[in-house]
Order: structure tokens, then C-alpha cells, then sequence
């Protein structure tokens, strides 16, 4: 990995000093609270441990998403302005939704939702293919623009930082720092056209390398979520790259809830999306249905968008009484329910290229500090980071998963609950930590006194004294 990669733990002690100067920080970012997204938690706890450091930050978020309103407020409304937003991509939304709540049923009307569903998907791709560029927020980018113009000229920010995806705010934030002579950080949760998920053809992919690379380079810096991400920007970028994982907030947990627990029950808990053909929920099925025999009931309870669909498999392998759909809920109630689990399921993407993606749910896991299962055929940095840490089991297949089941049930059976992962488990992981990492970070680009002295110092050249 090249120098200007810096993972966690190097950033506070390396911008111990500059970070203490008071930043003022302008954010640009599609996903913000109260829309419940894995990338609005992040952006969320990042400005609100940001503003406990100190800095002053000024939010600029779509006012108008396909997400339920269910993530806690946790910043000052007054620092925070939602955009309306155009999104090309809401009917189709409104229309996956309106099947998934038909999912596992073989009503007239869900069977007619699929073949639709099948009919459009060619028409749908090739819609997607050439009016989502870079995505499906695109007509977003003058509005969000135009506040980042006011909000400029009134707030004055020393930085910008923007989020992505959706990878529209990018743009907007590459204009914005050429006109106003300010410099911008990007941030990407995920690779843009690096991307492992990326699915358009060839000759939208060199278009998108283009119009990526004339946007980014400005950059002074960038921020991602894995050494493995982190290395394949550093074959594109010379700049500086910063990994900040996602991470937990311990203030959401409770952790004298133990009369809560259900002592006869042995409960696997699984929270957010499952993505078909990209990760594998079958084992755990197949697992169940050798589970009949120990003394507790094993249940696996499943949270999240759309998870009914499932219901089908379950019963192919006879395990449907033993799976609960409990649905979407809100983001603290899923915070809750992992705390009360026995065990806590994370599917691996059954990829190898897709080595370097964590998923949100991880570090709210740590956070959690219930034993955690890894589950897929190939290994990747969230099992990695589950046996460095000593947090949990990884298992590849149904025998496995049913022989960690099975032991951690009868300690349960023995001692009424299965023991806590400690709490140097998880640390390094918590939102503040982060937050100061990431200060540090975009303290060596921000546009303050303190920081031209450095920039200056490093470069040898001499600065104006101040009066």
C-alpha cells in the first residue's frame, strides 16, 4: 500500500496539533438524518461527534427520500438544510416496495407484480444506463449547488467534505471549491466507477472513468471505509487517503438488560438488507433444521426491507415456524434487539472481489457486544476483522453454522445467557474515535492559519507573520 494511505490509529497522533484548531466545515452528503440509511447514520454521528469536538459544521442533505423518517435527529436542525431533490428513481421504488410487501404470498396480484417486474427489466436497465450519470440524483446537483453558493458566502467554511454515493454531491462539491477557492475532501463509503457492484457496459464505463477523474483530482484528500478500497484509490489518486471504518455509538446502547432476555429461547438476529445472488442466507436455514433437538428453541429473527421474501426458502427447508420477519424498525429499536441477542448474523458477499467491503451492521455488532456469526464461502475484511478481534465464529457452510449454533446454545441452556465480548473488542470503533480521526485528516487541508503555517512548514516556505 502506498505512503499517503493512513489507516486507523495513525491519523490522531500524526494531526494531534493542527486538530485542535476550531474548523468550520461545510458537508455535503445525500444521506442525513431523519431518513434511516446506513450512509445517514455515518454522516450523521460524524457531525454530531464533529460539532462535540469543537467545529462548526453546516449540513446540506435531500430533503425528500425512499427512506422511512426513523434515524434520531441527533444535530441541531438549524445547522442542517434539506434540499428537495429530484430522484429518477422514485416510481421504481415505490413499485419494489409495493411487491416486497406481496412477498410469500401467491396472490393473483403478486404473481402479476413479478412477470411485470421481469417485463420492465430490460427497458429499466437501459433507462438506468443512460440517464442515471453519474446517478439517479443527478438534476439534484443545481440545487444543491445553488444553497452550497448562499451557504458559502454566509458560513465561510475553511472546508468542504463531500459523501458518496450517490456520487451527484461530488460533483456539486468540485464546482463549489473551484469557485470559491476552497478546499474540498471526498469521502467514498463505496467506490464509485471501481465499484464491485458496478453493472453498466463498457462504453458508459469509460465515459464515467472521465467524468470521475476530472472531478476527484481536485480533491485535496480522501476519506473510505477500508485498507483494501483505500489501496485501489492509491493506483488512481496521489492524494492523501484516510480510512475511517463505520463504526458504533455507545450512547445508543443499554447495556443492564438482561431481565429482558428471553432464557428459553436461543436467538439469531440478522438487521438490514440481504442482497440476492450477492449474499447466502441458506446455510442458516439448513442449519435450523438440524437445530430441533437442543433443549432451547433457536430462532432466527430477521429485521429489515423486503425480508418476506424469504419466507418461500424457509419453508422449502421446513423452518418457516422457526424464522420471524419482524420487518423495518426504527434505527434505535434495531440497536435494542441486537443487544438482546444471543447471536448476531452477518452474511458475507460471496464475491472474492469484494474483499474490501464491510457493511454498517458490523461495527453496530461490535457496538452491541453479542457474539457475532460470519457466514459465506469467501472470506473478506469484516470476517477478518471478527477473528482479529475475537468477536464471534465464521462458518462457510450449514454444518458449521449449526455446530457454533448448537454449542452457544447449550451455554446458554447452562447459564441462562452467553457472555458478553469484552469491551476492548470494539475499541478503535466508536463514532467519537472517529470523528477526531477524521478532524485530524481534514485539519491538514482546511483553510485556517494554523494549517497554512504547517503546509507551509512542510514545504519549506515562509508565512506571512500574523498581527
Amino acid at each position: 500500500m502506498r505512503a499517503n494511505v493512513y489507516v486507523p490509529g495513525e491519523l490522531s497522533s500524526v494531526n494531534a496539533a493542527t486538530a485542535q484548531e476550531r474548523m468550520k466545515i461545510l458537508v455535503l452528503t445525500y444521506h442525513f438524518a431523519p431518513f434511516n440509511h446506513i450512509g445517514a447514520v455515518r454522516a450523521t454521528k460524524m457531525v454530531k461527534y464533529l460539532l462535540r469536538e469543537g467545529h462548526d459544521v453546516r449540513v446540506v442533505a435531500a430533503a425528500d427520500k425512499p427512506f422511512p423518517r426513523t434515524l434520531p435527529g441527533e444535530v441541531d436542525e438549524n445547522l442542517v438544510t434539506l434540499v428537495p431533490c429530484p430522484h429518477l428513481d422514485r416510481r421504481a421504488h415505490q413499485f419494489a416496495a409495493s411487491q416486497a410487501v406481496q412477498s410469500g404470498k401467491s396472490s393473483s396480484r403478486a404473481v402479476l407484480l413479478r412477470w411485470l417486474r421481469r417485463l420492465l427489466r430490460w427497458p429499466y436497465e437501459l433507462y438506468q444506463t443512460l440517464l442515471w450519470y453519474p446517478d439517479n440524483v443527478r438534476f439534484w446537483r443545481r440545487r444543491l449547488e445553488r444553497e452550497g453558493h448562499r451557504l458559502i458566502a454566509d458560513f465561510a467554511p475553511d472546508i468542504i467534505l463531500a459523501s458518496a454515493p450517490p456520487f451527484t454531491p461530488l460533483l456539486a462539491a468540485a464546482n463549489l471549491a473551484r469557485a470559491h477557492a476552497i478546499p474540498w475532501v471526498c469521502e467514498l463509503r463505496d467506490l464509485w466507477v471501481d465499484n464491485h457492484n458496478y453493472r453498466y457496459p463498457r462504453w458508459r464505463r469509460r465515459l464515467e472513468e472521465r467524468l470521475e477523474t476530472q472531478a476527484l483530482a481536485s480533491a485535496a484528500g480522501f476519506v473510505t471505509v477500508s485498507p483494501p478500497l483505500a489501496a485501489t484509490l492509491a493506483r488512481r489518486y496521489r492524494q492523501p487517503i484516510a480510512v475511517i471504518p463505520n463504526g458504533f455509538d455507545a450512547a445508543d446502547y443499554c447495556f443492564d438488560d438482561d431481565a429482558e432476555v428471553d432464557r428459553h429461547v436461543f436467538t439469531i438476529v440478522y438487521t438490514g438488507t440481504i442482497y440476492d445472488g450477492k449474499q447466502n442466507i441458506e446455510p442458516v436455514f439448513a442449519a435450523l433444521a438440524e437445530l430441533r433437538d437442543l433443549p432451547l428453541r433457536v430462532e432466527l429473527r430477521l429485521y429489515g426491507r423486503a425480508l418476506a421474501r424469504l419466507l418461500p426458502l424457509a419453508r422449502r427447508w421446513k423452518v418457516d415456524e422457526y424464522v420471524i420477519f419482524g420487518g423495518q424498525v426504527p434505527y434505535r429499536e434495531a440497536l435494542a434487539i441486537q443487544r438482546r441477542a444471543d447471536l448476531l448474523l452477518l452474511l458475507l458477499w460471496n464475491d472474492q472481489s469484494q474483499k474490501g467491503v464491510y457493511t454498517g451492521k458490523l461495527f453496530e455488532y461490535l457496538g452491541a457486544r453479542r457474539p457475532i456469526l460470519c457466514v459465506g464461502e469467501f472470506e473478506n475484511v469484516a470476517s477478518d476483522l471478527v477473528k482479529a478481534r475475537n468477536a464471534g465464529y465464521t462458518a462457510t457452510d450449514a454444518r458449521g453454522v449449526a455446530e457454533i449454533v448448537r454449542h452457544l446454545a447449550q451455554q446458554k441452556h447452562a447459564l441462562g445467557r452467553c457472555a458478553d465480548l469484552p469491551p476492548e473488542t470494539c475499541r478503535g470503533f466508536s463514532r467519537e474515535e472517529q470523528a477526531r480521526e477524521l478532524a485530524g485528516f481534514l485539519s491538514r487541508f482546511a483553510a485556517t492559519p494554523a494549517s497554512r503555517k504547517s503546509i507551509a512548514g512542510e514545504r519549506g516556505m515562509s508565512t506571512p507573520s500574523s498581527t
